[in-house]
């Protein structure tokens, strides 16, 4: 009976032998634990701010601006000239005397001057009316950057003639008619307390070029007997109309000025940013997760410039904000308009901190598809090395991931496999230019099985480590476009009273890593530009 007994016990105690293996104590395991992460830092960041001044409402002020009728007048020289005439002559006596007291004899002699020709000088001056009409509807539009406002002018007029060579020559004044353009480009700025700034330049010169005939050629021949027929001729002049137009336009520039500036003002400017000037909050709804708000709050602003377009100008601002993610939204409490400085005219560029979730099990899982199940063999003096990955576990361990390998050896001089959990720690990083993180630094924990460790020391620091290394890299694209999606997505649904926002696909840059309690919380820059208009115009 005893004999028959002792097999079962060298059995049970192979087994049991066998049953230590996988309990075998290889490495101190890394404490359990994770650190709350921060909440996501506000960042300094800029945004445009547009508003619109459309041709059609500006084509409208400028309508009732124009005055429909503007009389001129002036006066001019024609000419002074040298006129012939012709003196007759004539016949007439004195008396001649010879001797003297009783015989003195006197008589009448005959004086006769024959006809002649003299010179006087003479001259004739113009005066002229003028009437100036509005030719058609004023046209507005854009030139470069700036606003070009043109229109076409109708005169119509006569002139007079005075002086008596005007008399002398039957000159007479004529009728004109002419049609001109007139164009200028407006500036339009904002100083430091929003307040418009309008400068005026002709395009060329107000008119480029407009002359009428006033006086025509007239010629007359003047008698003088038997001196002649000299010929007197005087004429043409021409009015230069576009030499007086561009002088009474440089008279009013400071008025055209005044009244262009009028037409936006200071007030007007400052109620229709002010109503705006406020913190505002887009709400990002998450599927299955609690909703964040996306909090944006105005602090300073720049004036950056007029763009103009096809069917307005825009005043471009560019304002300085703080941006940032919340579970709660920001109160909506009006604001005091800081004053304007200058600005560059670029896009603005809105900078959000997204933190994105990566689980533990995710990142466990992905590690355990490249390494569980690889085989690893190395022979040495002492035999044969092989090391079988049979599972993976990570976690994370006072700010570090750990991860460990649960391993199966065979070991040269062992009848049985050793089979028990190797420890790593390592520092998730952000993968430069990427979406991805990579357990970087990695060490190896406390060995607690010298006599293992001393065996497969140079199997692991080789081939295991470096293939460990060549896996520990996450790619979190999907994780991060998803967050990044709900962000934009919501940003172009936002429904913000008074504001149209518009903005472009974001850059994506990892920044940061957190070593949570229950999972891997990644900080993502996203940076975006963003466009904001007032809806409503600051001219109607």
């Amino acid at each position: 009976m005893l004999k028959a007994i002792r097999p079962c016990l060298l059995i049970c105690a192979v087994c049991f032998s066998l049953a230590g293996c996988d309990d075998a104590v290889l490495f101190q395991a890394p404490a359990r634990g994770g650190d709350p992460a921060p909440p996501p830092a506000a960042l300094d960041s800029v945004i445009t701010l547009v508003a619109s001044l459309p041709y059609a409402a500006l084509a409208q002020i400028a309508e009732a601006k124009i005055p429909e009728n503007v009389p001129l007048g002036g006066d001019g020289h024609v000419a002074c000239m040298d006129v012939p005439y012709l003196n007759p002559g004539h016949v007439g006596s004195h008396q001649e005397c010879i001797g003297g007291g009783w015989s003195k004899i006197c008589t009448t002699v005959p004086d006769i001057t024959g006809p002649s020709a003299g010179m006087r000088n003479q001259c004739a001056d113009y005066h002229w009316n003028a009437n100036v009409n509005k030719d058609g509807p004023v046209r507005i539009g854009k030139s470069g950057a700036d606003i070009q406002v043109a229109q076409n002018i109708h005169i119509t007029g006569k002139a007079g003639l005075g002086g008596d060579l005007a008399e002398a020559l039957s000159l007479s004044g004529k009728s004109f008619d002419a049609r001109v353009a007139s164009a200028m480009n407006l500036n339009v700025g904002l100083d430091n307390h929003w307040c418009p700034i309008v400068k005026v330049a002709p395009v060329g010169r107000w008119v480029d070029s407009a002359s009428v005939e006033v006086v025509g050629r007239n010629c007359v021949g003047i008698n003088l007997g038997p001196l002649g027929h000299p010929q007197v001729c005087a004429g043409p002049v021409s009015l230069g109309l576009a030499d007086v137009l561009n002088s009474e336009f440089d008279k009013h520039r400071d008025d055209i000025r005044r009244e262009a500036q009028g037409a936006v003002s200071c007030d007007m400017v400052r109620a229709k940013v002010g109503e705006q000037w406020h913190p505002f909050s887009i709400k990002i709804d998450r599927s299955g997760q609690a909703p964040l708000f996306l909090n944006i709050e105005p602090k300073t602003a720049g004036f950056s410039g007029l763009v103009a377009e096809d069917s307005a100008s825009k005043i471009v601002v560019r304002v300085g904000v703080k941006a940032v993610l919340s579970p709660t939204e920001m109160a909506k409490t009006g604001g005091t308009l800081p004053a304007l400085d200058p600005a560059a005219a670029n896009q603005g560029g809105l900078d959000i901190n997204l933190q994105a979730v990566a689980p533990y099990d995710f990142l466990k899982n992905e590690l355990a598809a490249s390494m569980k199940g690889k085989t690893f063999k190395k022979d040495t003096a002492a035999g044969a090395i092989e090391v079988r990955i049979e599972d993976v576990d990570l976690y994370p361990s006072n700010g570090s991931l750990a991860v460990g390998l649960k391993i199966n050896a065979k070991l040269p001089g062992r009848w049985f496999d050793t089979t028990g959990w190797v420890y790593l720690s390592g520092k998730p990083t952000p993968v430069q230019n990427g979406k991805a993180i990579a357990i970087e630094n990695i060490s190896l924990a406390t060995v607690l099985d010298n006599a293992f460790w001393t065996a497969v020391q140079g199997l692991f620091e080789t081939e295991i480590l470096s293939t460990l290394k060549g896996h520990a890299q996450f790619d979190l694209s999907t994780e991060i476009d998803k967050a990044a999606s709900q962000i934009t997505s919501a940003i172009a649904k936002a429904d913000v009273p008074g504001l149209k926002i518009t903005a472009e696909p974001p850059a994506i840059q990892l920044t940061g890593v957190n070593i949570a309690t229950d999972t891997l919380i990644v900080t993502t820059k996203l940076s975006m530009s963003v466009d904001t208009e007032l809806t409503a115009a600051l001219v109607k």
